[in-house]
């Protein structure tokens, strides 16, 4: 007697709010590739899209970043920005 194990493809689809989710769910190649097509995470086994990182937003918190850094050091106040 021979045993044929199917594998199942799954039809699920990734879609923000949904609950259930592990990292064992990307194994799926069709998962996989949704989840490269976007921004999303797991958290708590709940799907979410997060929000896209633009640069221009990074470099206004560059810049006051900065700014606080040099007050801090030429008022001798101490403490660390981070």
């Amino acid at each position: 007697m021979s045993v044929v194990v199917i594998r199942a493809t799954s039809s699920r689809r990734l879609v923000p709010g949904t609950t259930g989710w592990t990292v064992r769910d990307l194994d799926n190649p069709e998962i996989e590739r949704q989840w490269d097509s976007s921004h999303y995470e797991i958290i708590e086994g709940v799907l979410t899209k997060m929000a896209p990182a633009y640069y221009d937003g990074g470099v206004a918190l560059s810049n006051v970043i900065d700014l606080v850094k040099s007050h801090l050091k030429k008022t001798k106040a101490g403490g660390h920005f981070l």
